[in-house]
This record gives C-alpha cells, structure tokens and sequence, in this order.
C-alpha cells in the first residue's frame, strides 16, 4: 500500500489549515531526501515522524495523524485477513 503526500497533507489541514499543512510535509519530505507524490508505509511514517518533532499544534496534530493511518493500515490489514478467512 502507498500513500500521497495529498493524504498526509489532508491529514494535518482540519488542524493546521491547508498552507501550514502542506508546508509541514513538504519541509519533511525534502528533509529525508524523499521525492515523488507518493510513499510506501515506512516513507509515510518517517514523515510524519519528522513533522511530529515540531514543538506546539503541529507536532502533536502530526503525533495523531500517525496514530490514525496506523489504525487505518491495521484495520485494513484485518479486514482483508477476515476476507481471507471466509473465502
């Protein structure tokens, strides 16, 4: 599964507002040297985890972006896992 920059941006705009949001990941996709719109699972998480050391609303906005996409990724994994195991 990959997600878009676009996804994590959103993730952070109802907190951040959509310019802070886009800047935040951005700055921390540049900063891990990441390119491209789109990011595997771990390159998603790095860039919520550099955007989750920042001090204040964005840090901690980033903090429970990580911990929904977690649970999004899970959630996911159990559900294809139950389809699995009804087929």
């Amino acid at each position: 599964m990959q997600v878009t920059l676009e996804e994590l941006c959103n993730a952070l705009q109802s907190a951040l507002g959509e310019q802070r949001a886009h800047a935040a990941i951005h700055d921390a996709s540049e900063m891990l040297g990441l390119s491209g719109s789109r990011l595997t699972r771990d390159q998603a998480l790095a860039v919520l985890g550099r955007v989750a050391e920042a001090d204040g609303l964005v840090g901690i906005s980033a903090r429970f972006a990580r911990s929904r996409l977690l649970t999004r990724w899970a959630q996911a994994s159990l559900d294809d896992h139950q389809r699995g195991a009804s087929s």
